[in-house]
């Protein structure tokens, strides 16, 4: 009678879910869920433990490290742009004041302002009126290795206006420049033939152009050619 009695007992906590019966025996131990364990949830009688979910304290203090190192990033971006921006504006700058003063492209020192007046020719050169599209924009003063190209001053050019520096200076005279190291380095020609030039400003204007070494007269003609282009356009400006 007691031993039915206590199956009947084993029976009733089974069926509330207070006992986990084995296969082989009966166990005795009582899971008492929500109490004991936080993180094991009672489903049934028969059921397995469920872990809980994972605490979210350490995904959001993981969120905040992102967000911060994000904003830290923005600022740096925002802070390089700045500096950017300031440099090249102190170039442009720079720029404009070196176009003010007279300088040498060949060597890269400054030129001082020549007080020699250009309308003169010495007896050694010969004058060519530089024309373009049938308007007199200036004149080149030849002696044998040099040419002195000046614009006529009525145009009152300036040295910073274009395309004075990024045509006749970078694309003529610097190209042809070039041109000679290279060959001179070969033993094709000496160094003191290589092509150096000077850029004179006087009185806040272009006074003239002094090439030395321009080499033979295809290459002056197409020097000649490109100056009286230039001096066309700028005049425009």
């Amino acid at each position: 009678m007691s031993c039915q009695l206590l199956c009947n007992a084993r029976l009733g906590l089974i069926n509330r879910g207070l006992l986990i019966c084995c296969p082989i025996t009966w166990s005795r131990r009582v899971i008492r869920a929500h109490s004991c364990n936080p993180y094991i949830s009672r489903l049934g009688p028969y059921s397995r433990p469920v872990l809980a979910a994972p605490n979210s304290e350490e995904a959001g203090t993981e969120a905040q490290r992102l967000a911060s190192l994000k904003k830290y990033l923005e600022e740096r971006i925002q802070a390089l742009q700045q500096e950017v921006e300031s440099l090249k504006a102190a170039s442009e700058l720079v720029d404009r004041e070196l176009a003010q003063q007279s300088f040498k492209r060949g060597t890269g020192e400054l030129l001082a302002p020549t007080p020699r007046p250009i309308a003169q020719p010495s007896p050694e050169e010969r004058v060519v009126s530089l024309t373009y599209k049938g308007r007199v924009v200036g004149a080149a003063y030849v002696s044998p290795g040099t040419a002195r190209i000046a614009p006529d001053e009525k145009l009152g050019l300036k040295v910073s206006t274009p395309p004075l520096e990024s045509f006749l200076i970078r694309k003529v005279l610097d190209e042809m420049r070039d041109a000679d190291t290279e060959r001179a380095g070969k033993g094709e020609i000496r160094p003191d033939q290589i092509l150096s030039y000077d850029v004179v400003e006087r009185d806040g204007l272009l006074a003239e152009i002094v090439v030395n070494g321009y080499g033979g007269s295809e290459r002056l003609n197409r020097i000649l050619r490109a100056a009286s282009w230039t001096f066309s356009v700028m005049s425009q400006k």
